[in-house]
Order: structure tokens, then sequence, then C-alpha cells
């Protein structure tokens, strides 16, 4: 299972996992995380992780990922000013040293595009349970989101 482990005994060059939201919470409920220790993962452990950053990555409101297409349904045209937002948003936190998502900007801009293109029906508005939807889509997004996925020990 997974286990405490002091920082200062692991060894120069580990990798570290990014917190997100959803870690954090978790850490306090059942690890109750002292100072100066962080939690070496089981490997099931690691891949719910591994799983948690893929949807936040998807999640992102740009393009053709899901978070796109769920901008598109709530925002429409202004989708748009979310998908520059989101670049900008990955630019400072890779320049500002938070986290390298060069990558993901450089995927987002070149292959995955920032348009989206229009639904077959614009003009009827979302009912109550799709924005319920978006609400909830939004909340996995915050609780799954890791500002700096890995970093070096």
């Amino acid at each position: 299972m997974s286990s405490l482990v002091a920082i200062a005994d692991l060894p120069e060059g580990s990798l570290m996992l990014g917190d997100n939201l959803f870690i954090l919470l978790l850490s306090k409920i059942i690890f109750n995380v002292p100072q100066g220790y962080t939690i070496s993962l089981h490997p099931t452990a690691f891949a719910g992780w591994v799983g948690l950053l893929v949807t936040a990555i998807n999640l992102l409101p740009a393009g053709q990922l899901d978070g796109g297409h769920v901008a598109r349904a709530v925002l429409r045209e202004k989708h748009r000013y979310a998908s520059f937002a989101t670049i900008v948003a990955l630019a400072i936190l890779t320049f500002v040293g938070i986290g390298n998502w060069l990558l993901f900007i450089l995927l987002i801009v070149f292959l995955i595009g920032t348009e989206h293109p229009p639904p077959l029906n614009e003009y009827v508005s979302l009912d109550t349970k799709r924005k319920i939807l978006a609400i909830v889509a939004l909340l996995i997004f915050i609780l799954s989101f890791p500002p700096m996925p890995v970093s070096v020990q």
C-alpha cells in the first residue's frame, strides 16, 4: 500500500508527483501527512494519479479537448476567450516556474487548435441539467488539475 516517506530520505533526482486538490484532500484525510514527508504511492494509486492528470488535461477548455466542448456549449462564440485564457494561464505557470506546460501549449496551438465547430443548433440554450453537468465538469477540472505535474527532488 501507499506509505509515508521522509522527503530528506529520498535519493537525489527523485521524481515528485504534483499535488492536485483531490490528492491534497485525500492525503490530509487518510494519511494526515506531517511537514517534511510525502506519500510513496502504491502502483495502483499511481495509476489513479495518472488518470487524474489525463482527466485534467482533457478538461482544459481549449479546442477539441472535452473541456473545449463544454466551453463551446456554455460560452458559444466566446469559447475562443476561454481557449486563449487557457494558453495564457499555462504559459504563466510555465514561465513563473510552477510547472512545465510548454509541450501542452504547443500541442493545443499546433495540433488540437483553439477553434471549435458550432453545434448543429446553436440557437437553443442549454437546459438546467446540462448547465449542472458543465459545473460538475468544471469542479472535476479544479479538483484534478495539478499546477506542477512532476518535479525533481
